[in-house]
C-alpha cells in the first residue's frame, strides 16, 4: 500500500481522498448520532474500509496519521480526520445494510486487542518478549479518534471499550500517579496533561454512541448480554462519576445528557427503553445503597460531593431524573405515560422504603451542586402542577387514567423527596464543613439553619413556578401527558417582584397544586361568597397565587385552602382521597430529615 520509503504526497493526497469519499455525509452522520440507522452508506465504501484498515499495521495506521499531520495544511487536515472516522464508520452496528455492516469484529485484531486491554494496575506490558507501553499508544489511537470531531458516532461495543478503558485510567492513577510519566511530553506540565487529555477523549468518543452510555451505566448491551470480562458497574460509574474532570465534568455529563430527550419521545420504543434502561442503571449505580451513595457526597480527603467537584455531572443528572420523577415517588409507569418497552427497567417492586432511600439519595447528589439543586425544585414543583393539572383536565372514565388519591400520592411522596432530598444535601454540606472539628451531632442552631436554608432556596424557586394552561408560554414541551421536557437552557419565567409574605414554601406546596388544580377548571366568579370571590378574582380573571396570599395576609393559607376546597369538589375533584393520600405520602412538613435519620437511612452508617 506505500512503498519502502513511506508515503508520498501523491500517495497522502490518493489514499486522504479515498478515506473522505469512504465518510459519511453530515446527514448521515447526524442520523447516526440521533440513535438511526445508516443504510445507504454504499457497500463498495464499507468495503473499502475494512480491506483498507486490515491491511495496516498499528504503527502503519499511526505513521499514517502523522504523515497526513505534517502536510501542515487544511487538506492534511481533512485526511486526518477521515483516518479516525473510519474507523469508527468501520466500528458501529448501525451503519450498513444486509450482511455489509460494521461492528466491532470488523475493526482490525489490532485495534480489538487494545480496545480490550484493561489491566488496572499495569501499563507497560510484555509483547513478543518486548516492552509495549499502553499509556503512550492509549495517548495515539485516543488522539487519532478524537479528532474527528463530534461527527462520528462510535459502535455500541467499540464506544462502551471507550468508557472502559478511560476509566482503567483512572483506575491507573489511584494506582500510582507514576503513571503520568508514561504518556508522552517533554515537561511535568505535559505529562500530567496528556494523561488528562487521553482520559477525556476516550470518554468524549465514547459517550458518543448512546447506546454505549447505557450500557455502561446498565452493565449489558441493548440485546441483553452482559459486558464481558470482570465488568464491575458500580465501580465504574462511581469512578467516572467521581473523578475531578478539568471541565467540571463536562465531558462525563454526556453519560447521561441525552436520557430526557429519549423519554420525550415514548412512541419509540427503542429510543424510550434506552433512557429508561440508562436511568435505572444511573440511579442502582449511585444511590442503591448507602455505601455508593458515601463514595459520591465524600470523595477524598477533603470529602466533596459529586455537585462541587464536577457541578457538570450534577446538572446532567438532574435532566436524566426529570421524566422519572413520577415513578422515583412509586408511579406505575403505565399510568403515568411511558412505554410498555420500559416496565421492566422502571419495576422497583414492593419495597417503597427502598425506592424512596434510592430518590432521596440521588436528589442529594444533584443537590450538591446548587444550580442544579435549584433546577431540581423547579422540575419537581413543574411535574406536581403537571399533576394537578391532569387531574382535572383528562377523562376521569377512562380507568388507565390515575384518580385523585393516587395523583395526591404522588404529589405528596414527591415532597417528601424533595425536602428530605435537599435537606440531606445541607447537612452533608455541614459535616464537611466540621471536618477535624471532633463533633458529629448538629446544635440546636444549627439544625434551624440547615432547615432554614432548605426552606429558603425552595420558595425562591417556588415563585417562578408557572401554573400549567398553555404550555408553550414557558418552554414546556409534552413527552406524554404526564413527563415534562423543556430547554435546559431555558430561564425561569419573570413574575414580577417576589412578595415578602408569601407562605412558607415546604408548606404551601399543597397549596400551590390546589390553585392549579382550580386554575385548570378555567374558573369564574360563581357568586356564592362574594368577599372570597373578590380575594381570588379580578373582574372576571383568577389573581395569580401570590396576589391571593397577599390579599388573605401573612398565614392565612388554610383559608385559601378552605376557600378552593369545595369548589375543586364542585368541579368534579374528590379532594378527601387527594388530602387523605397526600398527606400520608408527604410526611410531616415540619420534621424533615434529622442528622441521625441522614447517617441511618441514607448512608446505613
Amino acid at each position: 500500500m506505500m512503498s519502502d520509503d513511506g508515503w508520498t504526497k501523491e500517495e497522502l493526497g490518493i489514499v486522504g481522498k479515498s478515506l473522505e469519499a469512504a465518510g459519511l455525509t453530515p446527514d448521515q452522520a447526524q442520523r447516526l448520532l440521533n440513535g438511526e440507522r445508516v443504510d445507504d452508506l454504499p457497500v463498495g465504501a464499507q468495503e473499502f474500509l475494512h480491506q483498507f484498515f486490515n491491511n495496516l499495521t498499528e504503527d502503519q495506521t499511526l505513521e499514517l496519521q502523522d504523515e497526513f499531520d505534517r502536510l501542515g495544511d487544511a487538506e492534511g487536515e481533512a485526511y486526518s480526520k477521515a483516518l479516525g472516522s473510519g474507523l469508527l464508520i468501520l466500528s458501529n452496528e448501525k451503519i450498513g445494510t444486509g450482511d455489509v455492516h460494521g461492528g466491532f469484529e470488523s475493526l482490525p485484531p489490532w485495534v480489538r486487542d487494545w480496545a480490550t486491554h484493561r489491566a488496572r494496575d499495569e501499563w507497560i506490558v510484555s509483547r513478543d518478549g518486548k516492552p509495549v507501553n499502553i499509556a503512550r499508544q492509549d495517548y495515539k489511537i485516543a488522539k487519532l479518534l478524537s479528532n474527528t470531531g463530534n461527527a462520528i458516532a462510535p459502535g455500541e461495543r467499540f464506544g462502551t471499550e471507550l468508557i472502559r478503558k478511560a476509566e482503567t485510567e483512572i483506575a491507573w492513577g489511584q494506582h500510582s500517579p507514576a503513571v503520568e510519566a508514561s504518556f508522552p511530553g517533554a515537561e511535568v506540565s505535559d505529562l500530567k496533561n496528556n494523561y488528562q487529555q487521553t482520559m477525556e477523549d476516550l470518554l468524549s468518543v465514547g459517550t458518543r454512541s448512546h447506546e454505549a452510555s447505557a450500557a455502561i451505566l446498565s452493565g449489558h448491551y441493548t440485546d441483553g448480554t452482559a459486558l464481558d470480562g470482570d465488568y464491575d458497574r458500580n465501580r465504574t460509574v462511581q469512578n467516572l462519576l467521581s473523578h475531578e474532570w478539568r471541565d467540571d465534568g463536562r465531558t462525563a455529563a454526556n453519560l447521561t445528557n441525552w436520557v430526557d430527550d429519549y423519554a420525550a419521545d415514548q412512541t419509540n420504543a427503542s429510543k424510550s427503553d434506552l433512557s429508561a434502561r440508562a436511568f435505572r442503571g444511573l440511579l442502582d449505580s449511585t444511590s442503591g445503597s448507602g455505601e455508593q451513595f458515601g463514595n459520591l457526597v465524600n470523595i477524598g480527603d477533603s470529602q466533596q460531593s459529586l455537585g462541587d467537584i464536577n457541578p457538570a455531572l450534577a446538572g446532567a443528572m438532574e435532566e436524566a431524573v426529570r421524566p422519572y420523577l413520577n415513578v422515583m415517588a412509586g408511579g406505575s409507569p403505565g399510568a403515568f405515560g411511558f412505554n410498555e418497552s420500559t416496565f421492566d427497567d422502571l419495576d422497583f417492586g414492593e419495597n417503597n422504603d427502598a425506592l424512596r432511600n434510592q430518590s432521596q439519595r440521588v436528589m442529594a447528589l444533584i443537590a450538591g451542586n446548587p444550580e442544579a439543586g435549584e433546577r431540581l425544585i423547579h422540575d419537581v414543583q413543574t411535574q406536581q402542577a403537571l399533576n394537578a393539572h391532569n387531574l382535572v383536565t383528562m377523562d376521569s372514565t377512562d380507568p388507565d387514567t390515575p384518580n385523585a388519591g393516587e395523583i395526591g400520592a404522588r404529589n405528596g411522596a414527591l415532597q417528601n423527596l424533595l425536602t428530605d432530598g435537599l435537606t440531606a444535601a445541607e447537612l452533608d454540606n455541614w459535616h464537611d464543613d466540621h471536618l477535624g472539628s471532633g463533633t458529629d451531632g448538629l446544635s440546636n442552631n444549627d439544625r434551624a439553619a440547615v432547615s432554614s436554608n432548605v426552606e429558603t432556596t425552595i420558595k425562591k424557586v417556588a415563585s417562578a413556578i408557572p401554573v400549567v394552561g398553555n404550555t408553550a408560554e414557558f418552554g414546556l414541551d409534552l413527552a406524554s401527558p404526564y413527563i415534562p421536557t423543556w430547554d435546559k437552557e431555558l430561564e425561569l419565567p419573570d413574575q414580577g417582584p417576589y412578595p415578602e409574605d408569601i407562605p412558607d414554601a415546604v408548606e404551601n406546596a399543597q397549596l400551590q397544586q390546589y390553585y392549579q388544580m382550580y386554575a385548570s377548571t378555567n374558573p369564574v366568579p360563581d357568586g356564592s361568597n362574594p368577599q372570597i370571590d373578590e380575594r381570588l378574582f379580578d373582574g372576571e380573571r383568577l389573581r395569580p397565587l401570590s396576589e391571593i396570599t397577599v390579599l388573605y395576609g401573612p398565614d392565612r393559607e388554610d383559608q385559601i385552602l378552605t376557600a378552593l376546597r369545595p369548589r375543586l369538589e364542585v368541579a368534579g375533584v374528590d379532594m378527601g382521597s387527594y388530602d387523605s393520600r397526600y398527606a400520608a405520602l408527604q410526611g410531616d412538613p415540619t420534621e424533615t430529615m434529622s442528622n441521625d435519620e441522614y447517617k441511618n437511612r441514607l448512608l446505613n452508617e
